[in-house]
């Protein structure tokens, strides 16, 4: 399972001075949803997640975590 690496996204948003205000407007949703994706309370659609990569300029991919990767680490 893949989650969204809130963590990553919310470092090059700092790198890029992007606001959560910003994320709102290019997503097309509320600064409360925002809020809920970089506290990892919420995920994003396929589309959120493309027009975050657009906005951060990275990959879709690079914005998610494999969840049983992380577990396996942790178990090392």
């Amino acid at each position: 399972m893949f989650i969204f690496n809130c963590k990553k996204a919310k470092e090059l948003m700092e790198s890029k001075s992007i606001d959560q205000q910003d994320m709102a407007v290019a997503l097309d949703c509320s600064e409360g949803f925002v809020s809920g994706l970089l506290n990892g309370n919420k995920q994003p659609s396929s589309d959120a997640a493309c027009r975050i990569s657009k906005l951060l300029g990275v990959s879709v991919d690079s914005l998610f975590e494999d969840t049983n990767e992380m577990l396996a680490n942790r178990n090392h």
